[in-house]
């Protein structure tokens, strides 16, 4: 059996544009918050990232839920996003 691909991102060089949480069909991008700034993760599929008021806009990658098909590579502008190898 094949093992998926996996995929990181890189925060010092994510702009948090959420442009790979938008495209992430197995919703396993989120964004990176803290126990103080998790009520936020909610909207950042709706609003902009400028709009957001937040100190860590970075996104995240759940392994587990990843299936690794690569669309968040594709989309990110900023090449933060790059698999493991």
């Amino acid at each position: 059996m094949e093992t998926a691909k996996r995929f990181r991102i890189e925060q010092a060089t994510c702009t948090g544009c959420c442009d790979c949480l938008r495209v992430c069909e197995d919703h396993a991008i989120r964004k990176f918050t803290s126990e103080l700034c998790a009520k936020c993760v909610k909207y950042c599929g709706v609003m902009k990232a400028e709009d957001l008021q937040c100190n860590q806009n970075k996104m995240c990658i759940d392994e587990s839920v990843c299936t690794g098909c690569g669309k968040c590579v594709e989309v990110c502008r900023s090449e933060a996003v790059s698999q493991v190898v």
